[in-house]
């Protein structure tokens, strides 16, 4: 459809048609709006923990397949339980198999190890003590899907 005819479709005699124009409008933005991932899959931006360490557990609306933990240099650790040595080292029918699956998953970098249920929406964060008297971050991002949710951790 060429866009004249459009255009006289909603402005005809130079008048708008009010109502299609906001049904088309409504449409735009809901299929706008589909296309966008879920609000950091409703895990938290950004976790403070204090000084002493410790534990915190925080969930979301959807489960991930990876976590990684970077510092702002881009170093990091991640665990991947469909790839990496494990994995390449069974046959087709052993990754199959549910037996070969792991049961949960675990990262550990620098002063902060994150773990998790595996195909679980809730985290376990272990924080060291900050013995540093500076303030320190780390970013925890969890793939879900192909896209993924960002936490950036404080102490």
């Amino acid at each position: 459809m060429k866009i004249g005819k459009i255009a006289t479709y909603f402005f005809m005699d130079g008048k708008p048609r009010l109502w299609h124009s906001m049904v088309a409008l409504l449409f735009v933005l809901f299929w706008l709006a589909s296309c966008t991932p879920m609000h950091n899959y409703g895990y938290p931006h950004r976790l403070r923990i204090g000084v002493s360490g410790g534990t915190r557990v925080i969930a979301g609306w959807d489960t991930f397949y990876s976590i990684d933990i970077t510092d702002r240099d881009g170093n990091g650790a991640s665990d991947q339980p469909y790839y990496g040595e494990r994995a390449d080292s069974l046959t087709a029918l052993q990754q199959d198999s549910l037996d070969y699956w792991p049961d949960s998953i675990a990262v550990t970098y620098q002063w902060l190890t994150v773990k998790s249920a595996w195909c679980d929406n809730k985290l376990t964060l272990i924080a060291e003590p900050n013995t540093t008297g500076k303030s320190r971050s780390l970013w925890v991002a969890l793939w879900i899907m192909d896209s993924f949710a960002e936490i950036k951790i404080v102490q």
